[in-house]
């Protein structure tokens, strides 16, 4: 009797055991459960948070263009009215004032300062593509091939600019004023011995150029950030 009693009393221990260890692995796989939830939440909210530092960037990217634009077109009514005296070889009243002041406009710094702190992060950050749609990210890697290839060609052509830049001519001089601010470019040459300097006429003609061609490139940069700037949009739309 006692033995059929301890029998019972170990059977029943061995089954309590039995049930504890069950809910005790059930609860570590829920917590492993729980853990992984948040741990995905949370790498999901940072892939939706770099967008919104991204779209910063982008339109800042976008509004450093616009300027460097603007700086060019406040420049291009001075340097069209400049080749048209070196054309025809206008020597009235103030065109040797005209030719200064282009060149000294020729002079503004017209690279805008792009940036790429937060497309590099998240190029780099293979977890958070995994939240993100493929047209968003078929967009992003056009937009960060578009932004690299334009920082390494207006360097390129910023630094051709600089060594056939127009101030070099030995004929473009420097009238210091009270102050360097105050100071300004001068010509030693006459305008109509300007007119007839080949070497003059084509360096002028190449800084213009490059303005033009720097104004083109920031053009087009701005319309395909744009249209990045677009799918950044819907993409944010998306993941709230």
């Amino acid at each position: 009797m006692f033995k059929t009693l301890f029998d019972t009393l170990k059977e029943q221990e061995w089954i309590t055991i039995i049930i504890e260890s069950l809910m005790i692995v059930l609860g570590v796989l829920v917590a492993l459960q729980v853990s992984n939830w948040n741990d995905e939440r949370k790498a999901q909210k940072d892939a939706y948070e770099i967008l919104d530092r991204l779209e910063s960037e982008v339109s800042a990217n976008i509004s450093a263009a616009k300027a460097s634009k603007e700086k060019i077109t406040l420049g291009r009514e001075s340097r069209n009215a400049t080749g048209k005296i070196l054309e025809t070889c206008d020597t009235s009243e103030g065109t040797k004032g005209q030719l200064t002041e282009a060149i000294d406009l020729l002079t503004t710094d017209i690279i805008p300062a792009f940036v790429d702190d937060t497309a590099g992060e998240l190029g780099r950050s293979n977890q958070y593509f995994e939240y993100l749609s493929p047209e968003f990210r078929s967009a992003f890697d056009a937009y960060i091939v578009r932004l690299a290839d334009e920082e390494e060609q207006l360097k390129i052509n910023f630094g051709l600019m600089w060594d056939n830049h127009v101030f070099k001519h030995p004929d473009v001089s420097f009238t210091f004023g009270e102050t360097v601010l105050e100071s300004s470019f001068d010509l030693a040459a006459s305008v109509p011995e300007l007119c007839v300097d080949a070497e003059f006429k084509r360096r002028f003609g190449l800084t213009a150029v490059f303005h033009e061609s720097t104004d083109l490139r920031l053009a087009r940069f701005i319309d395909e950030a744009s249209v990045f700037l677009e799918a950044l949009a819907a993409e944010q739309n998306r993941g709230t």
